[in-house]
């Protein structure tokens, strides 16, 4: 893993600290982690993981249209 540090304003880093205990992170850095993922999944720059597909719903859909595919299901009008 790469290092990066940075700077943000008070009141920021005051939201920061309650939005990891409002929403359970374990740490800033998990926090932000999360957030940066989240931002690049919005910007198509990185694939979603199985996990994330999952959360979504979209593992089930994708699922379902390779056995709609392959003949394991059929439609339904």
């Amino acid at each position: 893993m790469k290092t990066v540090t940075f700077k943000i304003p008070e009141d920021m880093a005051r939201h920061l600290s309650k939005a990891i205990k409002k929403f359970h992170y374990g740490t800033q850095t998990e926090f932000i982690r999360s957030v940066i993922r989240e931002k690049l999944l919005d910007l198509n720059l990185v694939e979603p993981t199985v996990q994330e597909l999952s959360k979504s719903g979209l593992l089930q859909v994708k699922q379902s249209l390779k056995d709609l595919k392959a003949g394991r299901i059929r439609k339904v009008a």
